[in-house]
């Protein structure tokens, strides 16, 4: 399966999402803009700043946005992908422009 995009989303995988704030954690955070299939959850944002307030909400419940791999920086428990994929490297989505989705690595 795959998830569509909006103008700005922040997508994060549910195994994830389960690991930090468990099953119950998860369907509090179901809401009008958001999306997921069996593996990715979106968060949908029309702007920079409502990202980031997603982000840090996210970050105050122990996930870890980012990491630096050889100095660079990269997507670690979430990723945001805007109208050209993934802002920042994100090794476990595949984005299809053409179709504006994305889907967790390795599953269809």
């Amino acid at each position: 399966m795959a998830i569509p995009l909006e103008c700005l989303s922040v997508i994060i995988p549910i195994a994830t999402i389960i690991n930090h704030i468990g099953l119950d954690g998860f369907h509090r955070h179901l809401a009008d803009n958001t999306s997921h299939d069996n593996y990715l959850y979106r968060i949908g944002a029309m702007n920079p700043m409502d990202v980031e307030l997603i982000i840090n909400s996210w970050q105050e419940q122990g996930f870890r946005p980012t990491g630096r791999r050889r100095g660079e920086l990269y997507w670690k428990d979430l990723c945001v992908v805007d109208a050209h994929g993934p802002t920042l490297p994100c090794n476990w989505i595949e984005y299809n422009p053409g179709e504006r989705i994305v889907r967790l690595k390795g599953k269809d």
